[in-house]
């Protein structure tokens, strides 16, 4: 009995210590996940184990915990940001600007401080979007770099901010300078206008470099500063033609009534440029009849003269006629105008445009002398021009006609619909996102009837993502939901930004069918994806990025954790 007794002792001691043990053992694996370690390991550039740990975290946690994401994301924004790769820079600039969050000066510093010029602009157009006061000594730092834009893109930041010192760095810089380059520099002072800076603004009205004389007309108009007119109207009086039109543009922009006599008499100029310019300041002081002579001007095919009619009530009768023209450029010129008066005639002639095809039409701007008026040249057979070009003619060519279907869309959303319609049945394939997004936007049965068909398109997977990707948006279909998120999931180990080289490559022509996808439109549509999912804020938003950042390509990785930061807030 006695043993018994003792038994039973040791068995109930035995079972109070096993009881202890699996409390203490419990606690202890409560513990093993600390935010700390996840933090250790993403510092470590362990950080598939660190998403790993943060799933048993959140196990334990039973929810996300968002202090901790957002952590995790802000250190893999930091390291990529103080990459000594361009690449990695940049991204990580790009994950930051998404972001939207309080950038360390740390940071900053370092991207200006990088020795990729690419990478110091970036930074300060950052720098440029935060506005803050903390920045002005970065600004300062980046006006003694190696490189000029880097300098003069520094000088417009600081020239934006207004701050005490603007004025002596801008000035200083153009001083270190050849004067062939001080051309630069009116728009900074303008931009200033402080006293100092308008003093140094007057000096240039009288640089002896016609094209710093020019800009200095032209900014000290857009700016409004009227203490400047005696010398602007001065000027108006000199035989250099390029000036005489700068002068007269400015005198109309700042609504100067005591220069009516000047412009009567440039009006009668020989020169169509300047007498363009004195009728069209004289028709914004109140001088009707001055658009006769524009309308004259027009009727002669001065392409100048057909773009301003966009800006001018009852030219439309002109330009409806000038659209009957064999002549290119007339018929490009008359079409946008009517497209700014918002007129209908001009749909019929969008397609010509709009639609790539054998003459490859490029487009790029051309300029009056005097820099005061803009008119549009078409070049057909763009890739043999891009060489020999100054201007970017494929992003140029896709703004441009990007822009056209924006205003297309405010004269005749049916219309649109139609137009939309037919670049899509023909695969326009650089217009498919501003084509889809504008669709998405419009949201009549009709647009999206168009994106229903056209998001079942199998063979055309550029189309099918793009309008399915519209109808996610909407809320129209939960099957486009679905095949979003597989083409996410099949994409991960792509990589997602796809930098175009400084020299547009040939294959961008030709090696390439509607049946797949580029390097730049995969780019661009999986950056799309991702930031659709992103700004849903669920939980189903973060664990798509999550599975992106542990398992997906290593250089997304600061892009998807700018979406993870923007998916918290």
């Amino acid at each position: 009995m006695a043993l018994f007794k003792k038994t039973l002792k040791l068995l109930i001691c035995m079972s109070f210590i096993c009881s202890y043990l699996q409390a203490e053992t419990s606690q202890i694996e409560v513990k093993k996940v600390n935010p700390l370690h996840i933090f250790y390991l993403v510092q470590s550039k362990e950080l598939s184990q660190a998403i790993t740990l943060y799933r048993r975290y959140k196990e334990e946690l039973g929810r996300h915990d968002f202090e901790t994401l957002q952590r995790v994301a802000e250190m893999i924004l930091e390291q990529g940001a103080k990459s000594l790769e361009s690449e990695e820079q940049l991204i990580s600039l790009l994950g930051l600007k998404i972001a939207g969050i309080e950038t360390t000066k740390e940071i900053l510093e370092s991207g200006i401080r990088s020795r990729h010029p690419e990478v110091q602009l970036a930074t300060l157009q950052l720098i440029g979007q935060l506005q803050d006061d903390r920045f002005e000594s970065i600004l300062n730092k980046a006006m003694s770099s190696g490189f000029l834009y880097t300098r003069l893109e520094a000088a417009y930041q600081l020239a934006i901010r207004k701050t005490r010192n603007s004025v002596g760095q801008v000035e200083s810089l153009m001083h270190k300078l050849p004067p062939e380059m001080r051309f630069f520099f009116p728009q900074f002072f303008a931009l200033v206008g402080s006293s100092d800076a308008i003093l140094l603004l007057k000096q240039l009205l009288d640089d002896p470099i016609q094209k710093t004389r020019i800009e200095a007309i032209l900014h000290s108009a857009k700016a409004g500063y009227e203490e400047l007119l005696p010398n602007i109207r001065r000027k108006a009086t000199h035989l250099n033609p390029a000036e005489q039109e700068a002068c007269c543009f400015a005198l109309g922009s700042l609504k100067d009534t005591h220069a009516l006599s000047i412009l009567q008499n440039l009006s009668l100029s020989t020169n169509d440029n300047v007498s363009l310019s004195a009728n069209y300041s004289l028709y914004l002081l109140g001088e009707e009849s001055a658009k006769e002579k524009i309308f004259s001007l027009a009727k002669e095919k001065n392409l100048f003269a057909i773009a301003l009619l966009g800006k001018i009530m009852g030219s439309e009768k002109i330009l409806i006629s000038l659209l009957q023209e064999n002549h290119l450029q007339i018929r490009f010129n008359a079409m946008l105008s009517l497209l700014d008066l918002k007129n209908e005639s001009c749909l019929p002639y969008l397609k010509e445009f709009l639609v790539r095809d054998s003459r490859d039409f490029g487009f790029q701007p051309q300029m009056t002398i005097g820099n005061a008026f803009t008119a549009w040249k078409v070049v057909p057979s763009m890739q043999q021009h891009m060489k020999h070009s100054f201007y970017d003619l494929i992003g140029l060519s896709l703004y441009v006609k990007e822009e056209i279907l924006r205003k297309s869309i405010e004269l005749s959303p049916e219309a649109f619909v139609d137009l939309a319609s037919f670049l899509l049945s023909t695969r326009q394939l650089e217009l498919i996102p501003a084509i889809s997004s504008l669709l998405q936007q419009l949201q009549t049965p009709k647009a999206i009837a168009l994106l229903e068909k056209h998001a079942q398109r199998a063979k055309i997977p550029l189309i099918r993502n793009y309008c399915n990707l519209a109808l996610f948006q909407l809320n129209k279909s939960i099957p486009s939901k679905q095949l979003i998120l597989e083409w996410i999931h099949s994409q991960q180990n792509t990589q997602i930004i796809q930098f175009r080289p400084l020299l547009p490559r040939k294959s961008y022509f030709k090696d390439k069918t509607a049946f797949e996808l580029t390097p730049e439109e995969n780019s661009q549509l999986l950056i799309s994806c991702y930031q659709v999912i992103s700004n849903q804020h669920t939980e189903e938003s973060l664990d798509v990025l999550l599975n992106s950042l542990q398992q997906g390509h290593q250089k997304n990785r600061p892009l998807i954790a700018g979406l993870l930061i923007q998916t918290l807030q």
